[in-house]
């Protein structure tokens, strides 16, 4: 059954020439499943920013594109193996794969990307970047992933936008992010749940704190709490904005 799923899923790309997949990230101890996700989509955004769906041959795929075959398989999207990265490629028929660990070591948290070819099963490129905060952590890797990403994928695909120009000075240009980072941090959300926009960002059963990655400017933020009416609240969101209920 799962190998017509994947038959039909690469048949569904079968015009695209070359294909991303980023998995979730993984960690050996314990980290909140949201910020976790965040990560994985910050990293999907620095490789958009490297290959725009316009004009790019480069496909970049959706977590949903990702989890509706591997979950068919029995499979989840994390991986902090090579042989796992480039197995899972392959199976979904994507030619590149970025997985990414997370560790926390005396309060500073740090994150390594590596980027693999599924078709050679080399690792093409690793890094790591570490902040003192997830926030902090949360608005930097999206330009840190586009930079790994430009350095080991961008000859793929030269003919992108937003690449240098032959002939041009020898100079790269990154356009900055449209993103930032709500967080909300008061003890009576316990048992809350949080939409912004009308998309639900955070379950605050076991947490006391919520950062969400949206895009900056007026954002509605609903919070229903069990017992309450919903409140809701306009939120101008900038880099980092809090928003304290």
């Amino acid at each position: 059954m799962w190998l017509w799923l994947v038959c039909i899923f690469q048949l569904a790309f079968a015009d695209e020439t070359l294909r991303i997949a980023v998995l979730e990230f993984q960690t050996v101890q314990t980290m909140d499943p949201n910020f976790m996700l965040q990560l994985s989509d910050e990293t999907r955004g620095g490789a958009l920013d490297v290959f725009p769906p316009s004009t790019s041959k480069v496909s970049v795929l959706t977590r949903e594109n990702l989890m509706d075959v591997l979950t068919q398989q029995g499979k989840d999207a994390s991986c902090m193996e090579g042989n796992c990265a480039v197995g899972i490629g392959r199976n979904i028929g994507a030619r590149f794969v970025v997985v990414g660990s997370v560790a926390q070591v005396e309060g500073v948290y740090r994150l390594t990307l590596g980027v693999y070819d599924s078709d050679s099963n080399d690792l093409l490129g690793q890094k790591s970047i570490q902040e003192s905060s997830q926030v902090k952590l949360l608005g930097e890797v999206r330009p840190f992933a586009e930079g790994l990403i430009e350095q080991t994928l961008g000859g793929f695909d030269e003919g992108r936008l937003g690449v240098r120009k032959i002939g041009e000075s020898d100079t790269w240009t990154v356009s900055d992010s449209t993103q930032g980072v709500l967080e909300l941090s008061e003890p009576r959300l316990q048992g809350a749940k949080i939409s912004v926009n009308g998309r639900k960002v955070c379950d605050m059963r076991d947490k006391s704190i919520c950062r969400a990655l949206v895009e900056q400017g007026n954002v509605s933020v609903s919070i229903e709490r069990q017992y309450c009416d919903v409140f809701t609240e306009t939120v101008l969101v900038e880099r980092l904005s809090t928003l304290e209920p």
